[in-house]
């Protein structure tokens, strides 16, 4: 279905509903024109992974261990930096905790949450990144959605300084690395393949078909919300802000909006 472009949204009628079957958070550009959904009045609605009724984000802590697995990777005394960024690491911090693993935690967006999770913050700041990873066996980067890359040319430590520092395997969950300037410097990392920004390196279908089954549900669920709001003759705001009341939805936040809509599309009806 992907990219959904203006022309395809010019032809939607105006009680439209897209549902992203993810979190607002992690919204691609390319995969939508959200601009021109905000021009047309069609609503866009996100769900929330972590309701406490179909908790979808607590598979990531299976996911983890998963990627350990079947890359034949005992965690056994295993030290190991996870770079938690969303919430989605909050699940792994739990899982990881569980094994006979040393953990330490960098987070710059979510670090209260961290500690609340009794993860082992040891930084709430990526600027000083290299001071924690002269003696970790892996880094798992899961720092979606800040853009800039964890490590390589222009990230917060250049995969050259890395190799001096440190001999720990990057294992990429979601988030940026500059793939290029890690091979020129003989940095291990998995996958062995280049992820695109935005994308994950790899996906809950490796556990079983449930996680893909419930979001796909969560993302059902939102759209039908939302739909029967719109089809109600709310305007699109009043649809939104009643849907978001749910605990299956989620709407873009201030930034975002910031971003993507103009204060005279607000009003949109």
């Amino acid at each position: 279905v992907r990219p959904i472009n203006a022309k395809f949204i010019k032809k939607m009628k105006k009680t439209g509903i897209i549902s992203l079957m993810w979190e607002p958070w992690e919204f691609r550009d390319i995969d939508l024109d959200l601009t021109q959904c905000m021009k047309n009045g069609i609503c866009v609605i996100g769900v929330n992974e972590e309701n406490s009724i179909l908790n979808v984000m607590k598979h990531d802590g299976e996911l983890i261990q998963q990627i350990f697995s079947d890359n034949d990777i005992s965690l056994k005394n295993k030290n190991i930096l996870l770079i938690a960024e969303n919430r989605s690491a909050l699940y792994m911090i739990k899982s990881l905790k569980k094994q006979d693993v040393k953990l330490d935690i960098i987070s710059s967006q979510i670090p209260n949450d961290v500690i609340s999770f009794e993860g082992n913050l040891v930084s709430s700041s990526l600027e000083n990144l290299e001071n924690f990873v002269s003696d970790k066996d892996f880094i798992i980067i899961n720092s979606h959605p800040i853009t800039k890359p964890i490590i390589g040319k222009n990230g917060y430590i250049s995969s050259k300084k890395f190799k001096m520092l440190s001999k720990a395997k990057i294992i990429l969950f979601f988030g940026t690395i500059d793939y290029d300037d890690l091979v020129k410097n003989g940095v291990p990392f998995l996958p062995n393949k280049k992820i695109s920004p935005g994308y994950m390196g790899w996906k809950s279908d490796l556990l079983d078909p449930i996680p893909t089954i419930e979001l796909n549900t969560l993302g059902l669920k939102s759209g039908e919300i939302v739909a029967k709001y719109r089809k109600s003759g709310l305007t699109y705001a009043q649809s939104i802000k009643k849907a978001v009341q749910s605990p299956y939805c989620l709407d873009f936040s201030v930034e975002q909006k910031t971003k993507y809509f103009s204060k005279s599309i607000h009003s949109n009806s």
